[in-house]
């Protein structure tokens, strides 16, 4: 996410079964994923987290359940 708001790169999420709207508001299974992955360092966290929100409201693609969504 800094790359695309410091050079304009280009973000294609792509939300493999799991919600958009939990990486948004990191809920449901995302949460309990990243949960598990945390770092030891929160600011590294805090980043990870601001960045994965914004993320969450980038158009991309869905695959959830082996069925490919837009």
């Amino acid at each position: 996410m800094d790359r695309k708001r410091t050079e304009g790169h280009v973000v294609l999420p792509i939300f493999y079964h799991v919600e958009p709207s939990d990486v948004r508001k990191h809920g449901g299974s995302f949460k309990d994923s990243f949960d598990q992955q945390q770092t030891k360092n929160s600011g590294e966290a805090e980043r990870w987290r601001a960045a994965l929100t914004q993320v969450g409201y980038i158009k991309g693609f869905h695959i959830a359940g082996g069925i490919f969504d837009r």
